[in-house]
């Protein structure tokens, strides 16, 4: 009876030992995938480690977390969704596994799910205020912005020195605006100290339903008089990935083309890039031209790219004017210095028209600066490079009231 006893004892120690070494080990195999993953960046590997430990253990929570945490590091946002959908059967509420699932759905630039997915977690989670910005700004990629402005408003009664949140809510309160004026002016330094060449604008604009009507009235003054330029111009947004602009514009004087009419779309894509195409059409005197204008934009951080090239078409003729251009935001889009070199032609333009030379090399020094959450100043200082022009400097300020 004793011998039995002891037996018992024996191997309940035993199985005891075999259990905390397979807790070891699964642990041992989840700090060596955490490892690869963390200072390796060596995912693949990483995840043959968790798959392989999880044929035996297909409930256990941390690991099946890792894993779709990987396989959303690694880009592989399908297998991250499915894996999420396999922790929902062992914990449906689980915290964690909704906010990875949040952080999927806004990567891959699914604004309106993540914004029903957030809406849902705050109701299980009430106490999770900072969701609150994460609605918001997920609410105004998607375009709903009376609902971005609710979710802000919550978020910073809790956390009102959030500097992104703050940004954030000048940025949704802007977009709530309906109206408001630009005011230009650009002054052109000339060779010839007799001459004068300067342009003045004036646009109102009101938003309504996704399309923005803007009509605007252009001067210039030169050596041979004065002249008006009467235009309207229109964005409409086309969804969550395009949007159109749409321009007419008519003058009599010399100063700017008889006619004008431009047309363009735009995409977002991804890896934070956006594509377009711009179509123009002049009648100037007694030549009617054509131009089409391919760009590509590349976000990085605060820095954005822009190459476009310009493709001319004068009847008998064909020119090519190129642009790329750089911008460095400083704390907010709404602030920014930029850079641009190209060449232009004025057969593109709604100016210069008094230029002796058709084309020229430049380069472009411009800045923005939000002087309050609804007033924006804009200067700009462009250098022909090319000799022999009648205008060698050209400086243009704007100021921009919302309201």
């Amino acid at each position: 009876m004793r011998s039995t006893t002891w037996i018992i004892s024996l191997l309940l120690i035993a199985s005891d030992l075999t259990a905390q070494t397979q807790v070891v080990q699964e642990r041992d195999a989840l700090e060596v995938a955490k490892q690869l993953a963390f200072s390796n960046r060596d995912y693949d590997k990483a995840i043959d480690i968790i798959t392989t430990e999880l044929v035996e253990r297909p409930k256990d929570l941390e690991m099946n977390l890792f894993l779709s945490r990987v396989y959303f590091w690694s880009g592989k946002h399908q297998n991250a969704l499915r894996s999420l959908d396999s922790i929902s059967k062992i914990d449906a509420n689980n915290f964690e596994a909704k906010v990875l699932r949040i952080d999927i759905y806004e990567s891959s630039r699914q604004h309106i799910k993540a914004s029903e997915l957030i809406e849902n977690t705050i109701s299980d989670f009430p106490e999770s205020n900072e969701l609150f910005f994460r609605l918001a700004y997920n609410y105004f990629l998607s375009e709903n912005y009376t609902k971005a402005k609710e979710a802000i408003v919550t978020f910073l009664q809790e956390n009102k020195d959030h500097a992104k949140g703050q940004d954030l809510d000048k940025q949704i309160s802007a977009k709530l605006r309906k109206n408001f004026v630009i005011g230009s002016y650009q002054y052109f330094f000339l060779d010839t100290p007799e001459q004068t060449l300067n342009f003045q604008s004036l646009q109102y604009a009101r938003s309504f339903h996704g399309t923005t009507l803007i009509g605007m009235l252009n001067s210039g003054k030169s050596s041979d008089g004065k002249g008006l330029q009467y235009g309207i111009e229109m964005y409409n947004d086309l969804g969550q990935k395009y949007y159109s602009y749409v321009h007419f514009s008519h003058s009599s004087s010399i100063l700017f083309p008889k006619t004008r009419v431009s047309l363009a779309i735009y995409r977002s894509m991804k890896y934070n890039m956006e594509a377009s195409i711009y179509l123009s059409f002049l009648s100037i005197g007694e030549s009617q031209i054509q131009v089409i204008s391919p760009s590509l934009t590349k976000s990085i951080n605060n820095t954005s790219l822009t190459a476009s090239v310009n493709i001319i078409n004068k009847g008998f003729s064909n020119e090519l004017t190129y642009r790329i251009r750089m911008r460095q935001h400083i704390g907010s889009h709404l602030n920014y210095v930029g850079l641009a070199l190209g060449s232009f032609s004025r057969e593109e333009t709604i100016r210069q028209m008094t230029e002796s030379d058709l084309s020229a090399r430049y380069i472009t020094y411009e800045s923005q600066i939000a002087l309050s959450n609804r007033v924006l100043l804009g200067l700009n200082y462009n250098r022909n490079i090319t000799k022999g022009l009648l205008a060698r400097d050209q400086l243009t300020a704007f100021l921009k009231h919302n309201f």
